[in-house]
């Protein structure tokens, strides 16, 4: 029947549901895609699948995205395994997973527990062990742990696909109606997710921070997104009453800023109160960075800093240079150089974008911090704010250690960060899924800069 909900209830023998449900998704009231779970019985549990299709426009170009994942699981919906891709712009990543757990008679570790990844991204296979043991859920059958939820939090241990990440979940009731269940879900740096959920414990409604929204439709209209879709940088771009005309130049600039966090060292940020002062720090001759210096130069499955391909590019770039800040800026100036500007969504990955030679901001932060981590020069990603155009907008961007923390900007050619620079978290995308619970609660107002 046209216009009906594709929702599908069959009640099995053993007394297990499955369905297959539609919903479209909005950002501050704006159609930007849709997502379809199928839960599929079987004889030892579920197979839950999710398809996800998003849409934005990033500097006035359509971009798309389409998530797919598959998650076996048991009857009580830990996870067991799963395949998940995520396709944007030609670029396709894999990862695939299982859960080991410990054997009958101990004979596997307790501490060999945990969540096995293997990514593919770039041409590169990686394999990760996420030490946690189970159970693990997939956080896409949050949904339909609904009903063992109470007023009182219960910690649930989720696993994130799209952030690569096992975390715990504070769930707990918000209300119980004859037919619906709300509850909400305090995700991973403190984002809350809250949900409707029905007696079969399908999904009616989630809302995220950010204005995001998930909303059961029938198929037909989940599906329609239109021709016309939403900016993304006007969607939260902040815009400030007083202008700055050459936000690149601009050293020192202080500011009320309320409703974030700012993360980072001092001198280069100080706070007192709600006034931030912000200023640019260049390297520091001599001092060895002692402290988590492992942790800055990591290989990771989207960093791949051993690649032979990222360190034989890195060397040839530095080659007789051996000031890590004089070879800091060549990596700046190449990446600035060689790296076509092309708005893009999608989880980058360094060697996916040397491949490509092309991205935004984010694609150009994790090549340089691969490319310098290749020769020994501690590396992170930043993210947060810059004043770009008429207002501070969400950026990425990096920092290195030479003698102390430098922010530097490879997709504006800086060696030193300009002062609009307002970093808000740095670290992978565990890390930086923090930045969700301040977007739209920043209030800030410009009082000085120079």
């Amino acid at each position: 029947m046209k216009g009906l909900i594709v929702l599908m209830i069959v009640m099995k023998p053993e007394g297990k549901v499955a369905y297959s449900s539609w919903y479209g998704m909005y950002v501050k009231g704006n159609k930007v895609g849709y997502s379809h779970i199928v839960v599929k019985p079987k004889e030892r549990g579920y197979q839950v699948s999710e398809l996800t299709y998003l849409q934005l426009a990033t500097m006035g170009v359509k971009r798309e995205l389409k998530a797919y994942s598959v998650f076996e699981v048991k009857e009580r919906w830990e996870l067991v395994k799963f395949t998940s891709s995520i396709e944007s712009e030609g670029r396709k990543d894999l990862i695939r997973g299982r859960i080991i757990e410990e054997e009958g008679g101990g004979c596997r570790k307790r501490e060999e527990e945990g969540l096995n990844l293997v990514v593919k991204t770039g041409g590169s296979v990686e394999e990760e062990m996420i030490k946690t043991p189970p159970p693990i859920y997939p956080v896409t059958v949050l949904p339909m742990l609904a009903h063992t939820f109470s007023y009182e939090e219960k910690l649930v241990q989720v696993f994130d696909p799209t952030l690569k990440s096992v975390y715990q979940a504070k769930c707990k009731l918000v209300k119980k109606e004859d037919s619906v269940i709300v509850f909400s879900a305090e995700m991973l740096g403190g984002v809350v997710f809250t949900f409707w959920v029905d007696t079969n414990q399908c999904m009616i409604l989630q809302k995220q921070p950010m204005g995001i929204e998930l909303r059961k439709e029938p198929k037909n209209v989940a599906i329609n997104i239109g021709e016309e879709v939403p900016e993304v940088m006007a969607l939260y771009g902040i815009q400030p009453e007083t202008k700055i005309n050459n936000p690149r130049e601009v050293k020192f600039l202080k500011l009320i800023f309320k409703g974030g966090e700012v993360c980072g060292d001092p001198p280069r940020y100080l706070k007192f109160g709600d006034t931030l002062i912000l200023q640019t720090i260049g390297p520091r001759v001599g001092k060895l960075l002692e402290e988590g210096k492992d942790k800055y130069l990591a290989h990771t499955p989207f960093i791949q800093c051993n690649s032979p391909k990222i360190k034989e590019i890195a060397k040839k770039l530095t080659e007789g240079t051996y000031d890590p800040w004089k070879r800091a800026a060549k990596l700046v100036k190449w990446v600035k150089d060689s790296i076509n500007d092309i708005p893009t969504v999608g989880i980058p990955s360094a060697l996916e974008v040397l491949n490509s030679r092309e991205g935004d901001c984010g694609e150009h932060t994790v090549l340089f911090v691969a490319l310098a981590r290749a020769v020994g020069i501690p590396a992170e990603i930043v993210v947060g704010l810059a004043y770009v155009g008429d207002g501070f907008y969400y950026h990425a961007w990096a920092k290195i250690w030479a003698g102390r923390w430098v922010e530097v900007d490879p997709t504006f050619g800086q060696p030193i960060a300009d002062a609009t620079h307002i970093p808000l978290a740095e670290g992978g995308l565990k890390e930086q899924a923090k930045i969700m619970k301040m977007v739209d609660n920043i209030e800030l107002k410009i009082l000085e800069f120079k």
